[in-house]
């Protein structure tokens, strides 16, 4: 091997830890050029993913080895310079509200920079939704923070970067009715009696840039009445002017909020009354 060669490849070797992912934009970038992807997969140095794209291979692994979705993201993140988080169901799912995630597990709602095309390839098991950084003002790290797992390899160490469950639930809302149902905000709602703070939903809901979010999120604090509730700004908050239409069929417009939703979902939550011989599981 000719020392060009040899240093290209101590390159890749240095730079990719075993496990991550790369494409040709960054093979390209770092001087060691695509052309040259071919006979360091017949070597054995990559595995082909997908057209494009690679992997640096762990040990004894074969091609049909799963790619894990955060690695890919990992990958994008402190390889290749994309920035953004996981936010909306995902983060919530990370902070244990993950009630009826059967869908879920199968999708990740990523906010921030766009993702390469290539991404929907990966065979890792999950869809990446994309969103934009535009349903608040402000930082772009507001609300969010790095979560860096006990892992045995560099990739796993890596932190990535998460919304807090304050900023993950108005994501979350900005998805009613479309990818999100009401029973499953509901559920959310009702479970966040501690571990979330007044003063970080009065920041955000401040940043926000949507009047369904702000509506949504009164409309079901104000069923479920938490204790951080009465300290939430609503003399500062605005909720615009006319009705959000979100039921279209049925549904009762909110007497407070401008929202319309299903009625069940208006008004304070009625207490479980146990039926005669009904047993409560304590």
């Amino acid at each position: 091997m000719n020392t060009a060669k040899y240093s290209k490849l101590r390159t890749l070797v240095n730079e990719v830890p075993q496990g991550c992912i790369i494409d040709g934009d960054w093979l390209d970038a770092m001087g060691i050029g695509r052309v040259n992807a071919r006979s360091y997969v017949n070597s054995g140095w990559l595995e082909r993913i997908a057209c494009g794209v690679y992997r640096r291979p762990f040990p004894d692994s074969s091609p049909e080895y799963g790619v894990e979705w955060d690695t890919v993201l990992r990958s994008l993140r402190w390889l290749m310079g994309w920035t953004g988080h996981i936010g909306g169901e995902s983060a919530l799912s990370h902070h244990g509200y993950n009630h009826d995630m059967k869908f879920w597990t199968l999708c990740v709602f990523v906010h921030g920079d766009p993702l390469p095309s290539w991404i929907d390839r990966i065979p890792c098991g999950q869809e990446f939704y994309r969103r934009p950084l535009t349903l608040f003002t402000g930082p772009r790290d507001m609300g969010v923070s790095s979560f860096r797992p006990q892992g045995d390899t560099v990739p796993a160490r890596w932190p990535l970067w998460y919304s807090r469950p304050e900023r993950a639930l108005l994501e979350a809302m900005a998805e009613v009715p479309q990818r999100v149902d009401f029973y499953r905000i509901d559920k959310v709602v009702q479970s966040m009696w501690s571990r979330v703070s007044a003063d970080n939903f009065n920041e955000l809901l401040q940043a926000c840039t949507s009047y369904k979010v702000r509506r949504l999120f009164c409309a079901f604090a104000a069923r479920h009445d938490h204790h951080w509730w009465s300290k939430i700004d609503l003399d500062n908050l605005d909720l615009g002017r006319g009705v959000s239409y979100l039921a279209r069929q049925g549904g009762k417009i909110h007497p407070d909020f401008q929202v319309k939703m299903p009625e069940e979902f208006i008004g304070a939550e009625r207490e479980h009354c146990l039926e005669p011989g009904e047993v409560c599981d304590v």
